[in-house]
């Protein structure tokens, strides 16, 4: 397990009335995916010691997970 500090993407709310992602929100829904599936895999497991010193407790760390990649 690395000591990488790990940080969420900038988040840029989309138009009301747009009815699909451009590109580059398209990228950030994947970048928010790929981020959370390494957070199950890498820090769910990890000892409560290792989550305090990367920033995240238990709780947050699970609601993260939990979110869909459309949401920041």
């Amino acid at each position: 397990m690395s000591a990488d500090i790990l940080t969420l993407p900038h988040v840029r709310p989309l138009r009301p009335n747009c009815c699909a992602p451009d590109q580059r929100g398209l990228a950030l829904w994947l970048a928010r995916r790929r981020l959370r599936l390494m957070l199950a895999r890498e820090l769910l497991g990890a000892p409560d010691s290792a989550l305090q010193d990367a920033g995240w407790t238990r709780a947050a760390l699970r609601q993260e997970i939990a979110k869909p990649m459309w949401r920041g």
